[in-house]
């Protein structure tokens, strides 16, 4: 019963009827409770802009026209605002993928979580890896190479330093 009493009424009014209005499932108000209370907390401003019944209605359009099958669905968008309050996803990125997800009837809570978290995926990949080729490198008795192959080695270690200087260090 934390909602605008607007929302609740719609809710209410819907239920109170013989054959309910599609895609009002009391179930999302449970679901979005969590996600709308971490909006709250970590993006205020956004709440300024778009209300939690603009919130609501966007998740009732899209339960409604089977964007979403299982209201548990809306627990990604959870998942994608706790990896923003670690630090994983900046604010901004994430408040644009919301307003997407409210604007855009086919964006999903999947779709904004696999978005958010994609680079995460990532960065998780490429430290693994640059710890692995660390460790190789660390390793390699040099002694034992051809020319040939210490000359390839090099040759993509440079690549491989210019590409990190080209996208890091601008």
């Amino acid at each position: 019963l934390k909602y605008p009493e607007d929302v609740i009424n719609k809710f209410l009014t819907s239920e109170t009827k013989e054959a309910p209005d599609k895609g009002y499932d009391p179930d999302i108000l449970a679901e979005m409770r969590k996600p709308i209370d971490q909006i709250k907390i970590q993006i205020p401003d956004f709440l300024k802009k778009y209300s939690e019944e603009r919130i609501i209605d966007a998740c009732i359009r899209k339960k409604t026209n089977n964007i979403v099958k299982n209201n548990r669905e809306f627990r990604l968008l959870s998942k994608a605002l706790q990896a923003e309050k670690e630090g994983k996803i900046r604010t901004d990125v994430l408040e644009e993928k919301l307003i997407q997800f409210i604007k855009i009837l086919e964006i999903s809570p999947e779709k904004i979580y696999l978005d958010t978290s994609e680079i995460i995926f990532q960065i998780k990949q490429i430290i693994s890896k640059a710890h692995l080729l660390f460790d190789e490198i660390q390793n390699l008795d040099i002694r034992k190479l051809r020319a040939d192959e210490k000359l390839e080695l090099t040759t993509q270690l440079s690549d491989l330093t210019g590409l990190i200087k080209q996208k890091f260090l601008r």
